[in-house]
């Protein structure tokens, strides 16, 4: 991304560091934040509604703000070729080298159906009555497993298709994400069984 940005390694790393750790911690649904609202019996949309704002200053002072200063200590700029020896396709490239490719608001859409499906739920839970149906609705549409589905579901229909991608590519794609995730899932798993959570 450097390399095609024409900007320093740390103008670009820093902002995703910033933006990582913060989610890492603050944000609902991360394990991390779920297993502390879980453990201090914590209401979901109120932590996520603090969490945001909690996350958004931070990463702007932590991200390109103190990337700008830290640029002037650290000059490191990207080679000009990628660690694998290939260069990357140009901006001309034909569209068949380019297929796949989706548009920033889609990217963005994706990652904020689960976050928008939480706070409906929490706004559910303070303005409306227990036991009325669109509550319960919104409740379980609201509970993070079924946010992050309905997420996973978005990107299938707002990433996915519009690349072009058919039925059996669309499977082999996902299939071919749970392997490099299946580490992250172990430790997480491993760190909730030894805390008993």
């Amino acid at each position: 991304m450097a390399r095609r940005l024409r900007l320093p390694i740390v103008a670009v790393g820093i902002p995703a560091l910033a933006g990582l750790s913060v989610l890492h911690g603050l944000v609902p649904p991360h394990p991390g934040p779920l297993v502390a609202i879980d453990a201090l019996g914590a209401n979901l949309g109120l932590t996520l509604l603090f969490g945001l704002a909690t996350a958004i200053p931070t990463v702007l002072v932590a991200g390109p703000l103190f990337a700008k200063l830290a640029v002037r200590w650290v000059p490191v700029t990207a080679p000009d070729v990628a660690p694998d020896g290939k260069a990357d396709v140009p901006a001309e490239a034909p569209e068949e080298q380019r297929r796949g490719r989706v548009g920033v608001g889609a990217a963005v859409v994706v990652v904020l159906v689960p976050v928008v499906l939480m706070l409906i739920r929490a706004v559910a839970e303070v303005t409306l009555p227990d036991g009325d149906g669109v509550r319960s609705a919104l409740e379980v549409a609201g509970e993070p497993i079924v946010a992050l589905l309905v997420g996973v579901v978005t990107a299938i229909v707002l990433l996915g298709l519009p690349a072009g991608m058919d039925r059996h590519e669309l499977s082999r794609s996902i299939g071919g994400s749970l392997p490099p995730i299946a580490g992250i899932l172990l430790i997480v798993g491993a760190g909730s069984g030894f805390k008993q959570t």
